[in-house]
């Protein structure tokens, strides 16, 4: 079952319901504060989804981006199929998004540590946003298993789905019925890569460096508020 764009909310709200968000960790869903029952509980819904629909249930949820290894921990055959895209390019789409969507507030997925950095401008917010959520990322790629994971890169889908999703055919196997690879166009008309404005762009590279700089401090702490969550879950 595929759950598309217009459906991606309710996947959202759905998953939620287990891997839920914190004040201090944000989105972030480590599996040491990933319950048993809660994981029993996800394992059942997605039971019963599957065989209602009598197929496997393939869905969209970026706010699990940072949880790789929690949602394999819960289900263990499950295959992450994830797109990279140009880091200027996501940042600037955030940064458009918060000023067109969510009339300056924040946007989309929070990392831990989120609100510490509320009282700063829109670009320092969005940087971070991004810097933290990649940094919790390329930590959970490390942490599941290979062959549970699979990279897409943006451009490359846009340029040539067909050869893609052949590819995406053969490493998922007999796990997941495609669709028709005749079905797909030569390729996707993509819009011009969004950009920050001129007047942002040194700025944007000063920050990117500030807190890329402080990376294994910031894991650092998560870690230790993790621990600590997982200490009063056992109390």
């Amino acid at each position: 079952m595929v759950i598309g764009e217009k459906k991606s909310r309710c996947s959202e709200v759905l998953w939620s319901r287990w891997f839920r968000p914190t004040f201090e960790l944000g989105h972030y869903v480590p599996p040491e504060i990933l319950g048993d029952r809660q994981a029993e509980s996800a394992r059942k819904m997605l039971t019963s989804i599957t065989a209602i629909a009598g197929r496997p249930y393939v869905f969209k949820n970026v706010y699990l981006t940072m949880s790789l290894s929690a949602l394999i921990k819960t289900f263990p055959d499950a295959r992450v199929v994830l797109v990279k895209r140009d880091f200027e390019a996501i940042c600037a789409s955030v940064y458009k998004a918060r000023a067109e969507i969510s009339g300056g507030n924040w946007w989309s997925i929070r990392p831990p540590f989120w609100s510490e950095i509320l009282d700063k401008d829109q670009l320092e917010q969005t940087v971070y946003q991004c810097v933290r959520t990649k940094q919790l990322l390329d930590r959970e790629i490390d942490r599941i298993p290979p062959d549970r994971l699979m990279t897409i890169d943006y451009e490359r889908l846009c340029e040539s789905p067909r050869q893609i999703l052949q590819r995406a055919q053969e490493w998922a196997g007999a796990m997941l019925n495609w669709r028709a690879v005749s079905d797909l166009p030569d390729a996707f008309r993509r819009q011009s890569p969004k950009r920050l404005p001129s007047s942002e762009e040194e700025r944007f590279t000063d920050l990117v460096e500030k807190f890329s700089g402080d990376g294994e401090e910031y894991l650092a702490r998560v870690d230790e508020q993790v621990r600590l969550k997982q200490q009063m879950t056992d109390e």
